[in-house]
């Protein structure tokens, strides 16, 4: 009787330790460009059959580099809040291949249509900004041709259908 008692306990603590089928989903557009649309706030990366979708004023975007801490020599970054409003960020995933007239038209087209997407709830955007130069007609000299936001996100959590997600640190890439 031991035995039974014993092999059902044994049974009973195998079937009790479930990993709850989690599953780590990770977004990737490293190799994405950074695109925006001219009608609205929106700068976006897509990769085939997905899109992420950052909505901010383009006037957060100003034309001046960032600050350097003389501390520790590095750009002081631009921080402001995901509310879900003014800052919006949305990861889409599309039933087929998306373009930019998914994302930037005001009627977007019948298809693909979005199957799924994550909405970030919170976190930070962190943008620096850097000059882009090149040589000039003055032997010696640089002129600006342009600037270069960077943009990372910060203890970012996404809401989905089966819980959340969170990345403590998610590079989102350069805006140009």
């Amino acid at each position: 009787m031991k035995r039974v008692f014993s092999l059902l306990i044994f049974v009973l603590f195998l079937n009790g330790c479930d990993d709850g089928d989690l599953t780590l989903e990770t977004i990737d557009f490293e190799a994405a460009t950074t695109q925006s649309c001219s009608d609205n706030n929106i700068i976006y990366k897509l990769k085939e059959s997905e899109a992420l979708l950052l909505e901010i004023p383009k006037t957060t975007f100003v034309n001046e580099p960032s600050n350097i801490d003389s501390a520790t020599g590095y750009y002081i970054p631009t921080v402001i809040d995901i509310d879900n409003s003014t800052n919006r960020v949305v990861y889409k995933f599309y039933n087929g291949k998306v373009t930019s007239e998914n994302i930037c038209n005001t009627i977007p087209p019948a298809t693909p249509y979005v199957t799924d997407q994550w909405v970030a709830t919170s976190g930070k955007i962190e943008i620096t900004t850097t000059t882009q130069t090149s040589v000039g007609s003055i032997p010696g000299s640089t002129v600006i041709t342009g600037y270069n936001h960077h943009i990372v996100f910060k203890n970012i959590t996404f809401a989905k259908k089966n819980g959340t997600q969170v990345y403590e640190t998610f590079v989102f890439g350069d805006y140009v």
